[in-house]
C-alpha cells in the first residue's frame, strides 16, 4: 500500500524538477490537486450517473433560460456529489504523507509532517492532545451527517404517508 504512494510522490518530484517549478505551496497544492482529481470524478460520475434529467427537461419545457436550468434544476442535484467529493479529497490530502513529503518546499510543514517529526524524538503531550481534538471532530462530523440523513428520511416518509394511505 506504501510503494505506489512512494512512487507517486517520486514522480511529482521528478516532475516538478524538470519542468523547474519552485518547490512550495503551489507545488503541494498541485500535487495534492493530481491525486485527489481521480478520487474526485469518481464520485461525481456515480452522482452525475443518478441524475433525474426530467427536471433540466421540465425547466426548459417552462422557458427557462441555460444558466437558470442549471442554477435550479441540475446545480441542487450536483451539491451532494461535490459536498462528497470535497470531504473525499480534503480527507485524503490531510492523511497523506508521502506526497506532501517530496513535493514541499523547505519552509512548508503540513500537520502530517509536523506530526512525523515530533514522534521521531518522542512522543510529546501535544500529540495526544491533537490525536484527542481531531477524533471529536471526526465523530462530531459523523454525527451531524447521521442526524443530517435521519431527519431528512423522517421528513421523506412524512410527505410520503399521506400519499400513501389515500
Amino acid at each position: 500500500m506504501v510503494l505506489p504512494e512512494i512512487a507517486i510522490g517520486l514522480s511529482y518530484l521528478v516532475c516538478f524538477i524538470k519542468l523547474q517549478w519552485p518547490l512550495g505551496w503551489s507545488s503541494l497544492l498541485a500535487a495534492h490537486f493530481g491525486f485527489s482529481f481521480a478520487y474526485a470524478t469518481l464520485v461525481m460520475k456515480t452522482r452525475v450517473e443518478s441524475l433525474d434529467h426530467s427536471l433540466v427537461d421540465a425547466a426548459r419545457d417552462l422557458g427557462a433560460r441555460r444558466l437558470s436550468q442549471f442554477r435550479h434544476a441540475l446545480f441542487p442535484q450536483l451539491v451532494p456529489g461535490i459536498l462528497a467529493s470535497l470531504v473525499t479529497c480534503f480527507s485524503l490530502s490531510f492523511d497523506d504523507f508521502l506526497i506532501s513529503f517530496f513535493t514541499k518546499g523547505l519552509d512548508q510543514m503540513t500537520l502530517p509532517i509536523q506530526i512525523y517529526s515530533m514522534m521521531k524524538i518522542r512522543m510529546k503531550e501535544e500529540i495526544y492532545a491533537l490525536s484527542l481534538v481531531l477524533f471529536c471532530i471526526s465523530m462530531g462530523l459523523v454525527l451531524v451527517s447521521q442526524l443530517c440523513l435521519s431527519s431528512k428520511k423522517k421528513k421523506s416518509s412524512a410527505q410520503l404517508s399521506p400519499l400513501i394511505s389515500s
